[in-house]
């Protein structure tokens, strides 16, 4: 089922769209909960990937990451940020989409439906979105 919110800037998506991801230039990203993430695919892609995770999620991806990919990575095409406050958003951003995914009022999280917008304007609020978020960040 789909669900057009946002004056139609965005529908409720499942999750399994990630075929989305490549080829992009840029992929940004928020995570609160830790996704070990394959830096050499990050490598292999050549897509910048701007990373924002809380303090606890950085600390499991440097004792879960091998470290040679991921310090080739941070070389190459990572960036990663910390961000001590829980964001309470799940969130990626691409040359050509967002997706988004909020908490329920009950604080669980839903990680089959996401909201994703594809026109201009939702890619432009997106960046405003995670720069407010790097601004958080260090």
């Amino acid at each position: 089922m789909v669900y057009r919110v946002a004056r139609g800037l965005a529908h409720i998506v499942p999750h399994s769209n990630f075929d989305l991801f490549y080829p992009q230039s840029v992929l940004r990203d928020i995570q609160q909960h830790f996704a070990l993430y394959s830096f050499e695919e990050i490598i292999q892609h050549h897509v910048e990937v701007q990373l924002i995770v809380t303090t606890d999620v950085l600390e499991k991806i440097v004792q879960a990451a091998d470290k040679e990919s991921l310090q080739r990575a941070l070389e190459e095409n990572l960036k990663l940020y910390t961000i001590k406050q829980n964001p309470k958003v799940a969130f990626t951003s691409t040359d050509k989409f967002v997706f988004l995914g909020l908490y329920n009022l009950d604080g669980s999280y839903d990680v089959t439906k996401l909201l994703m917008g594809q026109s201009n304007k939702a890619i432009e609020w997106g960046r405003a979105l995670f720069e407010h978020y790097v601004g958080l960040s260090t």
